[in-house]
């Protein structure tokens, strides 16, 4: 937040009209809060707190440098305030760069690391659509990076979407008989395929050690703001469902 601000005065002190992001989510993130904030009056972060809405905001076309960005087509920014540690998402169509240019032959030159991280990233946004109550998919929320206890803790929700994952996504054997036995097999499957392509699948993975009580109520605060606000659309995650989540996922 603290480069936003400063992308914003430099902006108002050049009298910039078009903001041109080159690289990947975080930059084109970052440009669309500096073209939020140099015609707007009050603090930028008060729009996504959701205490203003913008009437207007610079043109932003983006650059990218990585695949999976996917801000580079959305209406979509999430910014991360030092103050406090917050990271925080907001829509609006004002914010949908006027185009976007990307040679998929650059990408060959990235990381395996990275690309795996692109792919992740990728599925998890698709996922988000498939895995919901209804038959026509609407958008829900989960805790990406913690999926597969995510899965665990949400699947009987709807289980029958989590066994037709199991079996037309992840090719696992329907056993009519068990149906959660087969929701489980795609998750594993699932938890098997980012093994293979490096990624982690238990928070104690991603971090390199265990993390403590303190911490998973610490994120839990900041995922549910104080316990002012939900997540998801598959089930609605109140606090105490945050913090079952993350103590699923210590690894």
């Amino acid at each position: 937040m603290s480069l936003a601000q400063q992308g914003i005065d430099l902006c108002r002190k050049e009298g910039i009209d078009f903001i041109l992001a080159v690289g990947g989510g975080s930059v084109i993130d970052s440009s669309k809060c500096i073209a939020y904030g140099v015609p707007f009056e009050g603090n930028v972060w008060d729009i996504y707190m959701g205490k203003a809405e913008p009437k207007e905001m610079l043109p932003v076309a983006a650059v990218l440098t990585i695949p999976a960005a996917g801000s580079e087509m959305s209406e979509s920014s999430v910014i991360t305030n030092e103050d406090g540690d917050v990271k925080v998402g907001y829509s609006n169509n004002l914010s949908r760069p006027k185009f976007a240019i990307l040679n998929p032959k650059r990408t060959f030159t990235l990381p395996p690391y990275q690309t795996a991280a692109g792919v992740t990233d990728m599925m998890m946004h698709t996922m988000e659509r498939y895995f919901t109550k209804d038959d026509d998919m609407d958008f829900t929320t989960d805790l990406a990076a913690i999926w597969p206890s995510w899965a665990r803790y949400t699947m009987h929700e709807n289980l029958r979407r989590f066994v037709r994952f199991a079996v037309n996504v992840m090719d696992v054997p329907n056993d009519f008989t068990d149906p959660e036995g087969t929701a489980e097999k795609g998750i594993q499957a699932m938890e098997r395929f980012y093994h293979a392509i490096g990624m982690p699948i238990n928070i104690k993975e991603l971090i390199g050690r265990d993390i403590t009580d303190e911490e998973i109520k610490e994120m839990t605060r900041k995922c549910s703001r104080d316990n002012t606000i939900t997540c998801g659309a598959l089930k609605v995650l109140q606090a105490p469902d945050m913090e079952a989540i993350y103590k699923m996922a210590r690894g």
